[in-house]
């Protein structure tokens, strides 16, 4: 399944408790989508949820204290 990716990017958001409920809505309503959808129109709807992913993680590193980025 190409849906790796995003699942690999959501997978850090697995040990905070209060992402835990989202991820399993997130990933019930994949599978729903997935089954009514083709496969072309699925790898858009992948795309658009890494896209999602990856600006949400971005929004959250400039949100954080400027003295915060020397890990």
């Amino acid at each position: 399944m190409m849906a790796a990716p995003v699942l690999d990017m959501l997978e850090q958001f697995e040990n905070i408790s209060q992402c835990q409920a989202i991820l399993s809505q997130i990933r019930e309503l994949e599978s729903e989508i997935k089954e009514r959808v083709d496969e072309e129109s699925w790898q858009l709807i992948i795309r658009w949820e890494e896209l999602w992913v990856q600006i949400l993680v971005e929004q959250q590193k400039h949100l954080l204290p400027k003295g915060d980025d020397h890990h």
